[in-house]
């Protein structure tokens, strides 16, 4: 028996597979061992693009906190890539954005909408 143990422990090797490689994928996918999903990570050719996402992110997060909700519950990945991509400046554009209605803009529409304005001033 202790035999068969050290066969399977000095043999047991993690395989590693370069699957961007195999499936010729233009993103890199990340799965969250948490929730057991996949999700594609954001990959921004500006580092300012990315700078205006995480700060929207950190956002999400503390509102998340404060409420004691999910961070998705507040707005999910594709609703800040679309406020990312398309930068809204008022309460109308964002009640036109997939996700955001009448009660999410009022409870945390000022301050998306500030957090925006102020990347687009700097």
């Amino acid at each position: 028996m202790w035999d068969i143990a050290n066969y399977i422990k000095d043999n047991h090797k993690p395989i590693t597979y370069d699957y961007i490689a195999k499936y010729g994928l233009d993103e890199l996918v990340v799965k969250n061992r948490n929730s057991g999903r996949t999700e594609a990570a954001a990959v921004h050719e500006s580092p300012i693009l990315e700078e205006l996402y995480t700060k929207l992110k950190v956002y999400r997060l503390l509102a998340s906190r404060a409420e004691n909700i999910k961070p998705y519950w507040v707005f999910t990945n594709e609703e800040l890539d679309a406020l990312v991509s398309n930068l809204p400046s008022s309460d109308n554009e964002l009640l036109g954005k997939k996700g955001f209605g009448k009660k999410k803009v009022e409870k945390s529409g000022k301050e998306i909408l500030k957090i925006i304005s102020d990347y687009a001033s700097s």
